[in-house]
């Protein structure tokens, strides 16, 4: 039997965050954390009017069924994008196409 030195363990969430670096999944994690943290930032009226949310290559894509909405949204895109990054820790987000 092996005998384990002190200091020679991880704990599991180590274990588990090094796995999440070596498999290249921490990026694809954040995405999806600032996709479903659309609606959380931006509230309850713009969730409404918000049919599909997506993520690719650092471009956040929300389509909308309301032009005004988009309109408005429009305006505020780099407050969004601010607001978004710092909700999921990172900057995930460098831009925003609405449909």
């Amino acid at each position: 039997m092996q005998k384990f030195r002190q200091g020679s363990t991880k704990k599991i969430s180590e274990i588990l965050i090094d796995l999440i670096r070596e498999e290249g999944l921490s990026q694809k994690m954040l995405e999806s954390r600032a996709v479903s943290l659309w609606q959380v930032v931006m509230g309850p009226t713009v969730g409404r009017h918000t049919v599909n949310v997506y993520i690719n290559k650092g471009e956040l894509h929300v389509h909308l069924d309301s032009s005004v909405v988009r309109q408005e949204l429009t305006y505020l895109k780099e407050k969004i994008i601010s607001e978004l990054n710092k909700a999921v820790g990172g900057e995930i987000v460098r831009e925003i196409k609405l449909h």
